[in-house]
């Protein structure tokens, strides 16, 4: 069977075409029907070789580089919000499901509405810039020959949405590769971007998505030699076995000058062999490349102070005992209380609070001490950590009223507590299936007007602060909350010290960072100053395209200002005013770069 019996192109709505491989790579695929050939041939590839000189950068991806989140399926709100999609599981790297018709699942969750308190990494707060982030790509398996469908939504909402790529998908593993910006909506504001993966539906498996700037594509030159007068196709792959699938096609009927560039852009970071063989032979007796091109992971630097947890903690300064959930003490009543007024039952705590929710409104008070009460001023960072049990099929349930998968807060400004009375209720805020940190910074209001409670904001002192789990009037769900916080700007003294903490997702390269400081978060118009250049280094890592590199060892500096990964900097005397945290992280083939979400006040 010649080879085009096991390759389809796949024509784009721009006209693009590309070819998408339809046979095996992923566990419980059928692989092709040829045996394992014998790979000798007039073609040689030359490059890559495996040498030290076959790498490159990763390419500049939205999800990577903006978010600190590469979609490389190893978490279960990679894709998040579906419709249609049941027998959800993360495994392997895969993100696999069974899809009704015209199922779909956002790859970049836009908000909900107005309504709701659009909170942490999503397109309402970190939009896509179209200029710049344009060419998606993305490796799926799909049960049958079938279309796919990609949609953007200019709005801050998941009821927007425009078509801006299709196309047709063959039986098998496949990557695609889509220029988005031939689509006249690839335009404007971007806030999300919706995958509807097959059209009539059935099982599927995404290993990777990226949405990246063709324009900035690292490149390298593949070479060969003895292909004669004729052209050849040229595929990468993630080993050496042609029988068993290639990753991708990258060149097709190339003219015989014997080089060809590669863009890389497209493709995670990882180790590919080349294939080449003559277009006309199609027996796949050709040659692969005696070692891969490596595309080197782009580090991911998250720094945890200055961040919204790492200023001081309200319950821990004041009450002097943290929400930390390990016992009754940490909520208001105790075990005294009739916690069927509060829509809970078997509530238990061991490290975390245990409950099941059994009604509308179910909540919980942080205590709160009344004769010192949060000063709003200092304290403004809410945080919680917590999970509750279940999955969706169709995402938009969670909202219905017997579900209600929502929670607020309510502040108070006397005791005791009276929603009539100096009470302010915030918006919804949906929540995500697993464990998951959700963080908000209440000076920025997120309020529910609409709500009871005819409050000022967040201004004065509080004296209360109401944890609404859940608004659920039908269904019971567990949940189990492992703490909350309530935390100040993290704070430093002019001519004092301040420890700057991060964690880092590396190769295992030698890294370089260089901190400095910064009054916004905009590299292009320059910084305020320098704080240090550190070589850190970690001996023998972990296999795989991401670890974590620690810890830190920094040289040709004091060793008594440092910690696994901290830097404690000596902060200029005379320096005054809030400054975010700038990291250039250089590992000697990626340059990246990364701020603080928060500032660090620097006073007096």
């Amino acid at each position: 069977m010649g080879r085009r019996s096991f390759w389809q192109t796949v024509s784009l709505l721009t006209g693009l075409s590309l070819f998408v491989f339809s046979g095996a790579r992923g566990e419980g695929q059928t692989s092709h029907a040829a045996s394992v050939v014998s790979l000798t041939s007039a073609v040689t590839v030359t490059s890559p070789s495996g040498a030290a000189g076959d790498v490159v950068p990763e390419g500049n991806d939205f999800f990577t580089h903006v978010l600190g989140d590469p979609r490389d399926m190893n978490e279960r709100l990679d894709l998040r919000w579906q419709q249609g999609i049941s027998n959800i599981s993360i495994a392997s790297g895969l993100w696999s499901g069974t899809a009704s018709a015209w199922a779909d699942v956002w790859v970049h969750f836009p908000g909900i509405n107005s309504g709701a308190a659009n909170i942490g990494k999503i397109g309402a707060n970190y939009p896509i810039d179209p200029l710049t982030y344009k060419q998606l790509s993305f490796r799926l398996s799909s049960p049958a020959n079938a279309n796919l469908y990609v949609w953007a939504a200019k709005q801050k909402t998941i009821s927007s949405r425009y078509q801006v790529a299709q196309a047709s998908l063959s039986t098998g593993w496949q990557t695609v590769i889509k220029d988005l910006s031939s689509d006249s909506d690839w335009s404007g504001n971007i806030y999300g971007l919706l995958l509807t993966p097959l059209q009539d539906g059935g099982s599927f498996s995404l290993d990777w998505i990226r949405l990246t700037n063709p324009d900035t594509s690292p490149s390298y030159n593949i070479t060969w030699t003895g292909a004669g007068s004729g052209t050849v196709d040229i595929y990468c792959d993630d080993d050496t076995n042609f029988s068993n699938g290639t990753i991708a096609q990258i060149a097709d009927n190339t003219d015989n000058d014997g080089s060809f560039t590669w863009q890389t852009a497209a493709f995670p970071p990882g180790d590919y062999y080349i294939y080449i063989e003559h277009s006309s032979d199609g027996s796949g007796n050709g040659d692969y490349s005696s070692g891969p091109l490596t595309i080197v992971a782009a580090p991911i630097l998250d720094f945890t102070a200055p961040s919204m947890t790492s200023g001081e903690d309200y319950a821990t300064a004041v009450w002097q005992d943290p929400w930390d959930m390990d016992s009754w003490n940490d909520i208001l009543g105790g075990g005294a209380w009739d916690w069927t007024w509060h829509h809970l039952e078997n509530v238990s705590f061991d490290g975390q609070m245990h409950a099941r929710v059994v009604g509308p409104d179910s909540f919980i008070y942080p205590v709160v001490d009344v004769g010192n009460p949060i000063n709003t001023s200092k304290y403004k960072y809410l945080t919680w950590r917590w999970y509750v049990e279940g999955d969706w099929v169709n995402s938009t349930d969670r909202l219905a009223n017997e579900n209600a998968w929502v929670t607020r807060f309510h502040y108070f400004v006397e005791y005791p507590y009276d929603h009539r009375r100096d009470m302010n209720t915030l918006n919804d805020i949906v929540l995500w299936e697993g464990w998951n940190t959700y963080s908000l910074d209440l000076s920025k209001g997120y309020l529910d007007d609409a709500a009871p409670g005819p409050g000022p904001g967040w201004t004065g002192t509080k004296t209360g602060l109401r944890f609404d789990f859940m608004e659920a009037e039908v269904n019971e769900f567990n949940i189990h909350v492992d703490y909350v916080m309530l935390t100040a700007d993290p704070t430093a003294q002019a001519g004092g010290t301040y420890d700057i903490k991060w964690t880092l997702q590396a190769s295992d390269r030698p890294i370089t960072i260089t901190l400095k400081y910064d009054n916004d978060q905009n590299p292009d118009n320059g910084f305020t100053g320098t704080i240090a250049t550190l070589t850190p280094g970690g001996g023998t890592s972990p296999s795989g395209p991401y670890v974590i590199y620690l810890p830190l060892v920094v040289k040709n500096y004091d060793s008594d200002a440092l910690t696994e990964d901290t830097y404690r900097w000596s902060v200029p005397s005379g320096l005054s005013g809030s400054y975010y945290i700038y990291a250039e992280v250089n590992d000697g083939i990626n340059v990246v770069e990364w701020y603080s979400e928060v500032p660090v006040v620097i006073g007096p």
